[in-house]
């Protein structure tokens, strides 16, 4: 069997095998001390990139946001509340609208980007419409990580939601191409074949005249 120390070294224990087969001896550990990363804490968001909308959730026995986010704005208790993270990476131009179509409770919402969960920088909290629509575009240099925080008003708002979102990639516009060359004029005789002027200005050329049978070309 082996034999699991306070330091969490384990070994092979040969006194006590004495059925044969041997014993396994384990170390009892308390329920507090082992963390579990639920999906859709700030420790594991989920992907929206992973998702389809509009999507369907809950924050009906989530956590409160750990770690907690400073109320911005009329946002309740939305920094104690159950809590659902989403998260997605933004490239430079991109940006990001979400709402929430429907839900079953009074809830919270809040968009913050940059850093880790829950983001440092606000963008914006929503107490009130619940299907307010939050959106941020990232004009950085850098692809950035933008928050979408579901929660409630008090410490009892937990229950039922639907998400949207759209992701837009916009473009800067193409500089305009550098002008083309004035072309060359042409002269076009009755029956011959066109004759070109150089372009641009001609010193110590007199000036060409028209004649009766076209035009007269003087280099």
């Amino acid at each position: 069997g082996e034999l699991c120390e306070g330091d969490g070294e384990c070994g092979t224990v040969d006194s006590l095998n004495n059925c044969g087969n041997g014993y396994d001896v384990y170390r009892k550990r308390s329920a507090e001390s082992i963390q579990v990363s639920a999906p859709g804490t700030c420790s594991a968001p989920l992907e929206l990139s992973t998702l389809s909308s509009p999507f369907s959730s809950t924050t009906s026995g989530m956590p409160a946001l750990s770690p907690a986010v400073p109320n911005s704005g009329n946002c309740g208790s939305s920094d104690t509340t159950n809590s659902k993270v989403f998260v997605v990476t933004l490239q430079p131009g991109q940006a990001i609208t979400l709402r929430q179509t429907s839900n079953t409770y009074d809830s919270v919402h809040m968009l913050r980007y940059g850093g880790e969960c829950p983001g440092t920088n606000t963008v914006r909290c929503v107490d009130d419409p619940d299907d307010a629509e939050v959106s941020w575009q990232n004009t950085l240099s850098q692809p950035q990580r933008v928050f979408y925080m579901q929660s409630g008003y008090s410490s009892s708002s937990q229950g039922d939601f639907v998400l949207e979102w759209n992701i837009i990639t916009t473009t800067s516009p193409s500089p305009p191409s550098a002008a083309s060359p004035p072309p060359l004029l042409t002269s076009s005789p009755p029956g011959g074949v066109p004759e070109y002027y150089p372009s641009g200005v001609q010193l110590n050329v007199p000036e060409s005249t028209i004649t009766a049978g076209g035009w007269t070309i003087c280099y």
